[in-house]
Parts: structure tokens; C-alpha cells; sequence
């Protein structure tokens, strides 16, 4: 089971009861604020659900009451601070969490094999057999956790594939992984295409709950004997979807229009809905604790958001990076007829016990500090955990500068991880992914994108991919790996500042050629 209840609409299987006959609630209201409630699982005798044996955590349902703040007094607001139109208060209580998501340093890993510009790969899913020769043979895990990283970042995920292998390993390393939904199902999946709008008008919840139960049955679960499946200890965290507002369309274009109307954020709270849909169907119960959800938002700011005339210490939240986007969600997720959407799950639940706020981002320490951590510190939000799944500032990334820069900022980050303050009212960072493994050969020299890569490839092959259906029954070579250098100074390693700061070691690479026809430690060319 899901860990949070049914609120609307009943799902189309059969088997699964409607939500007014499957979850009772009893719940206490208090005057002000914050008021905790039992939750009891009751499902009728000829239900295919099974009762979790693990006791749920006992969730805290949020009421946003203004009216016992004495900020709010001096402000003459009265009632709730949340009401149907959108407006969250930064007088209100913060939203409590019981959410787990332990700190620890992460690594983005997407190794793809070519090294030319503007090859594209059939098959993005490294998670899957066919890539064993990268994380296996070549011990890309093994570098990895010498660095003294304990998760990995993945981005691809194909329904079809089998992860159980890749997870075993991981388990193997004492590792664990944040998998997520691709934008396949989202984007370009041909019958659906829920992120398009369409006949589904942004609903994308029967779309990613088929997808999901799909991965649920490829090892990301495991079936327990009793009829029911539990999570594989290497599962950390669950993506949902990675910057919808990025790619959530509206006439065919992920602009402004799109992100005024919400589209993004109510494609995310369906697919969400979804998602705990697909949990029930296959029986997933708890070990403890189940592995949150989270939406990885960009770093932009967004002043035409649905929730951007919130307002933070008398500031619009629009004009703060990724906050305008994490409002709109927790919107949703609170009142979704917000988002024009009727979930079948108590998505309140799902966003207080499941849920961790997330964020991508290019930009230092200082600037995440005042952009968003600090403002997050003054909202209602800051209850949530947060993490960032993507992080290497681009000013302390050209491979011409001394490492040592990106090391001092990385090492401001590893103390915000550790429980270090911005300031004394700061939202906390949970976790961070150092953005990224390899170096993104495809994006080629004029994208900044190629600059984030800490190994490059190596000239000699160490092995060859398992040719698949999915990779067009193509094998490719698996290149040696070689820590980036800076520049024109060969002991200078861009590995070398992650070492240092996790505490970890580095790997040898002296048995690995350069490149010379494949140089990626060139600097970054100036703008044209």
C-alpha cells in the first residue's frame, strides 16, 4: 500500500474499491493550526488489497489557521491561510512531514558511451542489463563509492527492462538509487502523451500508473510470499518527473502560458496519484518506511506561476528561483481543484508522509543560500524536505580553472547536508547529486552542458554492451575512464574535489590513454 488514502474517484480495475468504502479516517480538529490523525486501512472482504504489517506513521493533516499567529494579527488576515484561490500565507504553521530521506552525497549517472557530438543513443535506461560492462566490468560503481558517495542518480527508465541486477549490485556497494519516471510516457509516449494536453487534458495519471506498475514488477519491488511486494532496500527515492516546467506543453510550447495555467504542476499531482494507484494494485507494502516521491524542479523564477503572488517576507514568491514551481505543486497537492483535478488518492497525505521537495541546479552555494533556502526557511513549506538532484555551480566549472574553486563551494554544500544553516531561519538541505559522472560528448564543445563531466573517456576498450532490442541490437564500446584534469595541469583532478570533501579516494586511471582525437578537458569557448 501507498501509506496515504483514496479521496475521489474510483480507479478503473475492478478489484480495487472506491475510496468512500476503502479508507476511513478519524480526525481530530484542533482551533489552530496543526492536528494529527490514525489512519486505518479497511478494505472489504472481496478486496485484492492486503493490510500493510508495518504500522503506518501517524500523519499530521495540515490546517492552515491564520488566525492564532500573531504575525497574522498584525497583518489583519484571519481564517485559513490556505483557501481555494491559492494563497499559502508565510504565517502559517509550517507543513509537517514525517517524509524520510537521509542525508547523503549523490552522484548524477548517465555514462554514455559515444564521444562525438550529436550522436544520439536508442537506449538511455543504464539501469538495465545491457549496461552491466559500465557498472560492472568498467566499476564505474566502484569508483563511485571509493569517492565515499553512497547514491546514484539515474534519469532513463524503461518499463520494459529488468533493474533487479543493477540494484543488487548497488545493494552489494552499500548504495542506494533515486530512479525516476523518464519523459517518455509524458512527452513522447504516441498514445497518450499526457504532458501535450490533448483529450487528456494534463491528466496524466492512467498514463503513469500503467508505467509505473510496469517498473514496480521489474526489480524495483519484490514479491514477498504473501501476495504482497516490498521495495528493494536500493531504492532511495522516486522521481515522479524531472523540471515539468520545463516540458509540460501548452500548444505545443513549454512557455510562460503553459506555466500560467498550471498545466505542469497538474500533469506532476496526477502522475503522483497515479503512482500511489500503482502501488496499491501491486500490493506494495512497507519495510519501515516507504521511499518518498519528489519533483526535481529548475532553478528559475517563474513570475507568471498560479501561486506566484504568494507572498515570503513581503516578497512574491515568482521571484524566487524553483520556489514559484514547489508552491504550485504543494497547491495542488493540498486543494487540487486548484489545478482543475479530482485525484483518487488524499494527496495531502501523499505531500506530508511521501513527499520531498526537490530542485536542479548550475548556481553556487550563496546564491542557492539566498534564492532559495532562505526564502523556503520564511514559507510554510519549510516543514518539507528538500534536496537538490542536481548540483555543480557553471562559474567553478570550466575545465581551464583550478578545481579547488568548485571544491570550496562543494564543501559549503557538504555542511548544509550535514546539518549546517544558511542562516538561523534557512530551510535545510537534505541531500545533494553532484552533477555529473561523464562528460556529455553529445552536447558538444559550445554547450555548456559538457563543462559539469568529472571523468572523460579513455582510448582504450575494456568492454562491449549486450546488444538488446532496445539499443536497436547494437553493442557498443565500453572506454576506459579517466578523471578530468584541469587544462594544461595533468595533477590537477576534477575527481580530486569530491574526494577531498566526502572524504573518499580516488582511482587509479594511469593504465588509461588519452584521447587525442576526443579531447573534452578544453576550455569553454567564448560566446559567439
Amino acid at each position: 500500500m501507498s501509506g496515504v488514502g483514496d479521496a475521489g474517484e474510483g480507479v478503473r480495475h475492478s478489484s480495487v474499491s472506491r475510496a468512500g468504502k476503502s479508507v476511513k479516517y478519524a480526525v481530530l480538529a484542533l482551533v489552530c493550526g496543526v492536528v494529527s490523525v490514525g489512519v486505518a486501512w479497511v478494505f472489504p472482504a472481496n478486496s485484492r488489497h492486503y493490510v500493510s504489517r508495518v504500522p503506518l506513521p501517524k500523519a499530521k493533516v495540515y490546517q492552515a489557521e491564520c488566525s492564532a499567529h500573531q504575525k497574522c494579527v498584525e497583518l489583519h488576515i484571519q481564517g485559513l491561510c490556505c483557501p481555494g484561490n491559492g494563497k499559502l500565507q508565510d504565517c502559517c504553521d509550517p507543513i509537517p512531514s514525517t517524509a524520510e530521506f537521509a542525508g547523503d552525497y549523490g552522484m548524477c549517472y548517465s555514462p554514455e558511451p559515444f564521444k562525438e557530438e550529436g550522436n544520439t543513443f536508442p537506449c538511455d535506461d543504464f539501469m538495465g542489463n545491457w549496461a552491466a560492462p559500465f557498472w560492472k566490468k568498467r566499476g564505474d560503481l566502484d569508483v563511485i563509492r571509493k569517492l565515499n558517495i553512497t547514491t546514484v542518480r539515474l534519469y532513463g527508465n524503461d518499463m520494459t527492462l529488468d533493474h533487479k541486477e543493477f540494484l543488487d549490485e548497488l545493494e552489494k556497494y552499500g548504495m542506494q538509487a533515486v530512479i525516476g519516471i523518464s519523459d517518455e510516457p509524458y512527452l513522447q509516449d504516441f498514445r497518450n502523451r499526457c504532458g501535450l494536453g490533448g483529450r487528456l487534458d494534463y491528466n496524466c495519471r492512467w498514463t503513469i500508473q500503467d508505467q509505473f506498475e510496469a517498473m514496480l514488477q521489474k526489480g524495483f519491488t519484490r514479491p514477498v510470499g504473501d501476495g504482497t511486494r516490498r521495495y528493494h532496500p536500493a531504492v532511495k527515492a522516486i522521481i515522479v518527473i524531472n523540471e515539468p516546467e520545463l516540458k509540460i506543453q501548452f500548444n505545443l510550447s513549454a512557455d510562460d502560458k503553459a506555466r500560467a495555467k498550471g498545466y505542469y504542476a497538474k500533469a506532476a499531482i496526477s502522475a503522483l496519484d497515479g503512482m500511489l494507484s500503482a502501488e496499491e494494485n501491486m500490493h506494495v507494502v512497507g519495510s519501515g518506511s516507504l521511499p518518498p516521491f519528489t519533483v526535481t524542479h529548475s532553478f528559475a523564477t517563474c513570475p507568471e506561476c498560479k501561486s506566484a503572488n504568494n507572498t515570503v517576507n513581503g516578497s512574491n514568491v515568482g521571484g524566487f528561483s524553483a520556489l514559484p514551481f514547489m508552491y504550485d505543486f504543494v497547491h495542488g497537492c493540498l486543494d487540487p481543484s486548484f489545478l482543475d483535478y479530482r485525484p483518487k488518492h488524499d494527496l495531502r497525505a501523499a505531500l506530508q508522509n511521501r513527499f520531498v521537495l526537490g530542485f536542479n541546479t548550475q548556481n553556487d552555494r550563496d546564491s542557492i543560500c539566498t534564492d532559495l533556502l532562505g526564502p523556503l526557511g520564511a514559507s510554510p513549506l519549510v516543514g518539507l524536505p528538500v534536496w537538490v538532484g542536481e548540483y555543480k555551480p557553471v562559474a567553478m566549472s570550466d575545465p581551464s580553472m583550478n578545481p579547488d574553486v568548485f571544491e570550496g563551494d562543494l564543501r559549503k554544500m557538504r555542511h548544509l547536508v550535514d546539518g549546517g544553516m544558511c542562516n538561523a531561519s534557512a530551510a535545510r538541505l537534505r541531500a545533494l547529486s553532484v552533477f555529473e559522472f561523464q562528460v556529455a560528448y553529445d552536447k558538444g564543445p559550445f554547450d555548456l552542458q559538457m563543462v559539469y563531466g568529472i571523468h572523460v573517456l579513455g582510448n582504450r576498450v575494456v568492454a562491449h554492451t549486450h546488444p538488446i532490442e532496445q539499443t536497436n541490437w547494437t553493442s557498443y564500446r565500453v572506454w576506459c575512464l579517466r578523471q578530468r584534469r584541469r587544462v594544461g595541469y595533468p595533477n590537477e583532478s576534477w575527481v580530486a574535489p569530491l574526494a577531498q570533501v566526502f572524504g573518499g579516494s580516488l582511482t587509479d586511471d594511469s593504465w588509461c590513454p588519452i584521447d587525442p582525437d576526443h579531447p573534452a578537458d578544453l576550455p569553454v569557448p567564448p560566446p559567439s
